[in-house]
């Protein structure tokens, strides 16, 4: 009897946690349609969904022309989503998360949340995300950093009961880092993450990382991330990429919500304070260096609500010295600590950071250039990279591939009495631009080879010190540059894998600065780079077998970068190196039935090669 009457009981028992938990979700998504339906932008649709019922009635032929209009759109939509975003259904981020049942492992996560005088409706909003997790198995550490606002206390007070909550209260204030320590104290869950007071999680976050600590067995999680007003509603987005070492010197783009096994965090001493600002970023330098990158795992959907109000960081961030000093300087201690002789500075036109590599020897560089007649395009390219180069210690190969043009003699002639290091090397076979630079690397006497377009012209003076910076790294392969069309618009900055169903460029016709969160003007790991301007190591180069020669136009640059992925290699795009590039002024565009044919078939080589890498994505876009 006694047994029966203890089933019922934790019967009962679990069926009130999951009807407050119910409860809390219920009331989450009814504060979210609230903040949704008086938002401006749901008022504004409002109006004009009213002005539509007007404009095209319900049955007229104006309503047909309206459907019809809005079907051939949502194709084109959809067409997009498949290109862009293979990995991520987009639809998919709204309702495509994962069931709880799938959830098979239970890892306990310690969510960390220091509180210091904060406005009650926000701290009630950041609990009740909490509350409102699907996933139960949690455990909510707020840390009361000497809080002395009356409301915020009595918030508190109110919440204590609660036994999945567990209240510290800090004698004195010790600040973000030092609250944020005082949690991982005391956290008892495998997992750690952390909540802003004023923030909060989707209502999926928690079960969501549950499932991807199930499946892949991470170290570090981290996921995409949404900005929300004052009221909730939505007023932008972060969506991320796979994990770039680079990237994250440049910008904490990991941010939220960020989970971390707790015992790293110890290993690491937890946060560091004299990092105001920045101490998150300082943090994940640091215990990013412990983790096999393997094991550093992207969830590609919004879990985390970053609030943005008057007095929030992600407001006034281009405006917080003290936060680009801590960055400054947890960027120049993880440069230290991996004993890279670099510093870094703020690039004054994103506001992000920037690494400058120290380029202690000065080996030699042979620059390849292919040609065939137009003069005038050769020398264009030629001749702004002799007026225009600081860097002394080159040589230039121009290989030329059967021209017949009048005064091609002549011109190097008169070159060469001036820059004896510039030679006229004659190619006699077909064009095969694989085949062409392969054999110029043999005549190459370099320690580094550019393998460069006739049709670019050299803007930045040190754009061969900016590439050397990133090829003397022991771990990359090539580094590909900024090129620009002549209408400043971005031409190359990077290579993404299954764009346009083989490869692509990325960011191509924007301002550099109007780019995807700053990326066309940061250094960073990409999965290609162009052959219109790539450098490598020749003893890499040589070591991966050079180019495909039966690629003997296209996708030749994306296929050797993919071998250099898989033999361990790196691929870095650096925007300080900068060349106009007149595309296809050489060759000409695929606009023949024969370049068609040709091209396709090379799709096809490049697909046959290495379908199992690029049919799982490109990393590095989302």
């Amino acid at each position: 009897m006694n047994d029966s009457v203890k089933d019922k009981n934790r019967l009962a028992s679990k069926e009130s946690k999951e009807m407050n938990s119910l409860r809390a979700q219920n009331l989450f998504l009814s504060r979210r349609l609230s903040a949704l339906e008086s938002s401006a932008s749901w008022q504004l649709s409002q109006e004009i969904h009213s002005l539509i019922q007007v404009v095209f009635p319900e049955g007229s032929r104006r309503w047909s022309w309206y459907v019809a209009f809005i079907h051939s759109l949502q194709k084109m939509v959809n067409s997009f989503d498949r290109v862009v975003s293979r990995k991520t259904d987009i639809h998919g981020m709204m309702t495509g998360f994962v069931d709880v049942s799938e959830i098979k492992e239970k890892p306990l996560i310690t969510i960390i949340m220091p509180v210091y005088n904060t406005k009650e409706k926000f701290l009630d909003a950041a609990v009740q995300s909490v509350l409102a997790q699907t996933y139960r198995r949690w455990e909510l550490i707020i840390i009361d950093d000497n809080s002395s606002y009356w409301k915020t206390l009595r918030y508190l007070k109110a919440i204590e009961s609660n036994k999945q909550i567990r209240i510290i209260k800090n004698e004195i204030t010790k600040g973000i880092a030092g609250a944020q320590n005082v949690g991982i104290r005391h956290a008892k869950g495998e997992f750690v993450t952390f909540l802003d007071h004023d923030d909060e999680l989707s209502m999926h976050a928690l079960a969501e990382v549950a499932y991807c600590i199930q499946e892949k067995k991470p170290d570090l999680i981290y996921s995409d991330e949404e900005y929300i007003n004052t009221y909730g509603g939505r007023v932008g987005a972060y969506r991320k990429f796979g994990y770039s070492p680079d990237l994250l010197m440049a910008q904490n783009y990991f941010n939220h919500l960020t989970v971390i096994r707790r015992e790293l965090l110890k290993n690491i001493g937890g946060l560091r304070s004299g990092f105001e600002g920045s101490q998150d970023h300082d943090m994940l330098l640091r215990v990013t260096e412990l983790i096999d990158e393997v094991k550093i795992v992207h969830i590609p959907k919004i879990l985390y609500r970053w609030r943005q109000h008057r007095g929030s960081f992600s407001t006034k961030s281009r405006t917080k010295k003290v936060a680009y000093d801590s960055a400054i300087k947890a960027v120049n201690e993880a440069l230290k600590r991996r004993k890279i002789d670099g510093y870094a500075v703020v690039d004054p036109k994103t506001h992000y950071y920037r690494v400058i590599r120290k380029i202690t020897v000065t080996p030699k560089v042979t620059i390849i250039i292919p040609f065939r007649n137009k003069l005038n395009l050769l020398k264009s390219c030629l001749e702004s990279i002799l007026k225009k180069t600081t860097y002394k210690n080159i040589e230039i190969l121009c290989i030329d591939n059967r021209s017949n043009e009048y005064g091609i003699e002549e011109y190097f002639a008169s070159v060469q009495e001036k820059y004896p290091f510039v030679e006229h090397i004659k190619y006699s076979g077909s064009f095969n631009f694989s085949k062409i630079n392969n054999w110029a690397v043999q005549q190459a006497k370099g320690e580094y080879i550019v393998f460069l377009n006739n049709d670019t012209e050299v803007i930045s003076s040190q754009w061969i010190e900016e590439m050397l910076q990133q090829a003397i790294r022991p771990d990359v392969a090539f580094v590909g540059a900024m090129l620009l069309y002549p209408n400043n618009t971005v031409q190359h900055a990077g290579v993404v894998l299954g764009l346009g169903g083989a490869a692509g460029h990325i960011f191509t016709g924007l301002k550099p600065l109007r780019t995807y969160f700053h990326l066309g003007y940061i250094i960073r790991d990409v999965s290609a780079v162009t052959g219109a301007c790539m450098m490598i190591r020749k003893s890499t180069f040589d070591t991966l077998g050079g180019f495909d020669p039966k690629l003997a136009v296209a996708f030749n640059d994306v296929e050797v970068c993919i071998r250099a992925l898989k033999s361990g290699y790196r691929n870095i795009y650096t925007p300080y190196a900068q060349l106009y590039h007149y595309e296809s002024a050489s060759r000409g565009y695929e606009d023949t039935p024969q370049k068609k044919e040709r091209h396709d078939s090379e799709v096809k080589r490049l697909l046959d090669l290495h379908a199992d890498y690029i049919s799982k994505g490109d990393p590095h876009i989302h």
